[in-house]
């Protein structure tokens, strides 16, 4: 699969496209100031994505997540009562959504997807 390089206004464009969620990341940083602070640091951000795109690695350093545990219903006492939740950093989700938009344009473009698969396309 061919990833083709990524630039500044595609980042932007997709940075823009997320939801301005509140709550924060591993590091604790809210969507909404990746969104405030964009333009200021789309030039190194998009340049790292693309050395991630060149090198078919994904930075070890956006690997990383902060795994907590989430009250269902019950005894809080009881184990089985919570879910793991794992909140990724911010970049490591707009790298994900560039790749999966070029996912998408190549199954597409090479028509791979039966038309019957209506699940998991997009």
């Amino acid at each position: 699969m061919f990833l083709s390089p990524i630039d500044e206004c595609e980042v932007i464009s997709v940075v823009n496209g997320c939801k301005s969620k509140t709550s924060t990341d591993c590091d604790d940083i809210e969507f909404r100031l990746i969104k405030s602070v964009i333009t200021s640091i789309v030039k190194p951000i998009t340049h790292i994505f693309n050395l991630s795109f060149q090198t078919g690695t994904f930075p070890e350093k956006m690997k990383i997540a902060k795994v907590i545990p989430l009250y269902k219903s019950g005894s809080k006492n009881y184990f089985n009562n919570y879910r793991p939740i794992s909140l990724l950093p911010q970049l490591s989700k707009i790298l994900e959504k560039l790749h999966s938009n070029r996912l998408n344009t190549f199954t597409k473009t090479c028509d791979i997807l039966n038309p019957c698969q209506y699940g998991f396309s997009e």
